[in-house]
């Protein structure tokens, strides 16, 4: 009879476990740290989360993980980061404190894991780019338990060029729009969504509303300094059409887009590919693989990531007025520029 138990790590980040005919939710008590923590030096604050897998010989896994108390250590724990210099020695250390997170602007998700207390735990110290950063728990049952990761230089994007309200950028996207970035240090994986700024005038009161555009998610750097991608041709409409009902009421007009680009480190990269590799196998019903894990002593994710935006982008002339004319945004209600148009 095998016996497994259900590492917290799995269904904190939404994972999903294949389970044979014998799996047994109980089994003998053993305890495992799990840590979580996206660093991104942009934050003003920053969070680990610090908790344990459990397993007891009497009650299910399932019905401990409704009890708070058994997620967390229910002993005194030290978290630190310790910051590394360039030859990987100890620079200097920054305490991490506990919060409850019920008490902050942080929510859980749903699902069947208690939620009071929500225990993080946290620093509002800066964080320097080009440094290592090692995250040290001490005082486990099982020792210390570390893991570390390497913060992103910031980058510059390219295209669209850098805006601002006074100097806006204009782009045309109606033909194939070309985004040019380049590539920052531990960069693995990419992804970018376009914030949509519009408004709606329904008899002289208007109303300010966003739309979120996915562009591209998870994409992996090309070789070398910069990295380019495509919108096609009318993606931009067929986005707006999909997202946008008819409303013979309202005069629509598009104010500004922000492009939001976000870059992860390999650790991140490799969470994922795990990640679509243990649905797959829950589908195939086939032997489900190990979780990744870049903790030592523990089991975990702690990786960084970063995130440069381009504010005030304007949509030019002729691609305002093509939403107009345009057969998947015709009925939208999108107010011309050009006085008088008369579409084609």
């Amino acid at each position: 009879m095998k016996s497994y138990f259900l590492p917290l790590f799995y269904l904190l980040l939404f994972s999903l476990i294949a389970c044979e005919s014998d799996f047994q939710v109980t089994s003998e008590w053993k305890e495992t740290t799990i840590v979580y923590a996206i660093l991104n030096q942009n934050d003003d604050r920053h969070y680990v989360r610090v908790q344990k897998a459990f397993l007891d010989e009497e009650t299910s896994a399932i019905e401990l993980a409704q009890i708070s108390d058994s997620l967390y250590h229910q002993y005194p724990i030290e978290v630190k980061f310790e910051i590394l210099n360039e030859q990987g020695d100890l620079a200097y250390t920054i305490p991490l404190e506990l919060v409850n997170a019920d008490t902050l602007a942080i929510m859980k998700e749903e699902g069947d894991f208690g939620t009071t207390p929500y225990l993080l735990y946290s620093t509002n110290a800066q964080l320097e780019s080009n440094r290592e950063i090692r995250l040290v728990v001490d005082g486990t049952k099982q020792g210390r338990v570390s893991a570390v990761t390497s913060l992103i230089n910031d980058f510059e994007i390219f295209k669209p060029a850098p805006s601002s309200i006074d100097f806006p950028t204009k782009i045309n996207l109606n033909t194939s729009y070309s985004l040019t970035w380049n590539n920052p240090n531990n960069a693995a994986l990419f992804d970018l969504f376009v914030r949509v700024f519009y408004s709606e005038d329904i008899n002289s009161t208007i109303t300010n509303k966003t739309l979120d555009w996915p562009i591209f998610n998870s994409i992996v750097p090309s070789d070398g300094f910069s990295n380019m991608y495509d919108i096609i041709d009318d993606s931009f409409q067929g986005f707006l059409f999909n997202n946008l009902e008819e409303n013979l009421f309202a005069e629509r007009q598009i104010d500004s887009l922000q492009f939001h680009f976000f870059v992860g480190t390999d650790a991140i990269r490799q969470y994922n590919e795990a990640l679509v590799a243990q649905q797959s196998t829950v589908t195939s019903g086939g032997s489900t693989p190990n979780p990744y894990s870049n903790v030592e002593n523990g089991l975990g994710l702690f990786a960084s990531r970063f995130d440069e935006v381009v504010e005030y982008v304007l949509l030019t002339n002729q691609t305002a007025d093509s939403l107009v004319c345009h057969p998947l945004t015709q009925n939208l209600s999108f107010k011309p520029i050009t006085q008088n148009l008369v579409c084609p």
